[in-house]
């Protein structure tokens, strides 16, 4: 979390999963309020950002969305420096699932260099696509790990919009209310300050400001 002039917080999130699972799609259409059926496959990270009032306070959300590809995870752990916000999407509610979770849980704390999980650093779970899903979903086991874990858990559509913004925001208000009154360093940065060390992506989007 980050303190600079044009808005109160800075958050940084940075979006992982498995390649195909919707993780672009489910940014475009949080930042873009648009969905196309055919995105390329993104290349390393791509970068967008967006701001959103919480209580009376202007936070700027900034959103690194990652390529699945095994051949890019080594890569893309460099951009987990100063995250607050760490996204898992997934595409079904598979028992199976749980293991991808814990997989990508993993390697981003095997960055961080982490044994026991910072509890500066917030998770959600984002099971992308239910609009695809057919008759009734059984989805407890998830939801039952997620809770366990204190880790957020929100279905969605990137399709349709369903549940799109809505689970950014209400990720952003509970970090903000788990966060406000802590002093000192959150995820690694000060506040009042802005961190413009962070390596630049292989294939620069833009920062959408809405």
């Amino acid at each position: 979390m980050t303190k600079t002039n044009d808005s109160d917080f800075i958050y940084k999130y940075v979006v992982i999963g498995e390649a195909g699972v919707g993780k672009t799609s489910l940014v475009r259409q949080f930042i873009y309020n648009e969905y196309h059926d055919n995105y390329n496959t993104t290349i390393g990270v791509d970068f967008s950002c967006k701001h959103l009032l919480i209580e009376d306070k202007k936070i700027r959300v900034q959103i690194w969305d990652t390529a699945g590809q095994e051949a890019f995870r080594s890569i893309i752990q460099s951009y987990y420096k100063n995250t607050v916000g760490v996204i898992i999407v997934i595409d079904s509610w598979k028992k199976e699932e749980i293991k991808n979770i814990e997989y990508w849980r993993k390697e981003y704390f095997k960055k961080q260099h982490d044994e026991i999980p910072n509890t500066n650093i917030f998770f959600m779970v984002v099971v992308n696509k239910i609009d695809t899903f057919k008759g009734e979903q059984n989805y407890n086991m998830i939801n039952d790990y997620c809770n366990d874990n204190n880790i957020m858990f929100y279905g969605t559509s990137a399709k349709t919009g369903s549940n799109v913004n809505e689970c950014f925001k209400q990720f952003t208000s509970y970090i903000y209310q788990e966060t406000k009154d802590r002093p000192g360093k959150l995820a690694g940065i000060k506040n009042n300050t802005v961190d413009f060390e962070s390596p630049k992506p292989f294939r620069y989007m833009c920062c959408n400001i809405v």
